[in-house]
């Protein structure tokens, strides 16, 4: 099937939450409105950009991201604090080259 590579447009649902405590902290559910940005330019923390790739369509995983390749030292308030590992469930929904 077809994988997500750097530069593809990809189309995902998601739940973030923190690892810590698993409070949810964003999410992206409804399938007729996805996530939809370009794998490997930067468009997402590190780490999603990274553990997308390779994944095929329809395929879903589970990513813990280190707070390094997440938010930092900065975190993203108020809702992701400092130095927060994040808990990603991700389904891929397409690749292409456009919305």
């Amino acid at each position: 099937g077809i994988k997500a590579e750097a530069g593809a447009t990809v189309a995902v649902l998601y739940t973030c939450r923190l690892h810590a405590t698993n409070k949810r902290v964003d999410h992206r559910s409804n399938p007729n409105s996805p996530f939809t940005f370009i794998l490997g330019r930067g468009a997402v923390v590190e780490g999603l950009d990274r553990g997308l790739e390779g994944m095929a369509v329809g395929g879903e995983r589970e990513l813990v991201v280190p707070a390094h390749l997440g938010y930092g030292t900065a975190g993203a308030p108020p809702k992701i604090p400092p130095d927060a590992a994040l808990h990603f469930a991700i389904k891929l929904l397409r690749v292409g080259d456009g919305e």
